[in-house]
């Protein structure tokens, strides 16, 4: 027997309506971003965040490419796993590299990459005060390039940009993190 037209149109649009609401969605809109964590300033946290992931592969080794499963496991052919759509880690190493990708049932995004610095220590002066016994005082920031000082009293300043390089826009330059 042959369905009626409205019966027809019901099948389909009950068919729609099941498809649409019920398969998984394909991850999209993969983040990595970084945050300063303010109690330790040795320290970057990196977010790695992407809608409707099952999970995430990430790599944080320069030249390694994270990859999701392609037998439909949900675990990471290559990199390291971690289930759910958000990823927090904390970066103690200077200029580490993150590679990610956001996997599902239903597919996978792009792999995102980006490199993450530390910002210089707080700089430490030795000796800290006092009267000196001998003329010298050593600076030191780990992680830093530059160091700007000054020996009156006012605020050094550190200029960025490409004719200085990491220069000081007020105060004497010590080029590296030690002097």
């Amino acid at each position: 027997t042959r369905s009626s037209p409205a019966a027809w149109a019901l099948w389909v649009f009950l068919l729609c309506h099941f498809w649409t609401h019920t398969m998984p969605a394909r991850p999209s809109n993969l983040q990595l971003q970084s945050f300063t964590n303010r109690v330790y300033q040795q320290m970057v946290g990196a977010r790695i965040t992407a809608k409707e992931a099952d999970y995430i592969c990430f790599t944080l080794t320069v030249g390694d490419v994270p990859s999701c499963s392609i037998d439909g496991s949900g675990a990471c052919r290559t990199g390291i796993f971690s289930k759910g759509d958000t990823k927090i880690l904390t970066i103690t190493r200077d200029d580490t590299t993150v590679s990610a990708i956001a996997c599902s049932h239903d597919g996978e995004t792009e792999v995102a990459t980006t490199v993450f610095r530390l910002p210089p220590a707080t700089p430490f002066l030795s000796p800290t005060g006092g009267i000196l016994t001998r003329p010298l005082v050593e600076a030191s920031s780990q992680g830093a390039e530059t160091l700007c000082y000054t020996i009156d009293g006012s605020d050094p300043a550190c200029y960025f940009g490409p004719s200085l390089q990491g220069g000081c826009t007020r105060g004497s330059r010590i080029l590296g993190a030690r002097g």
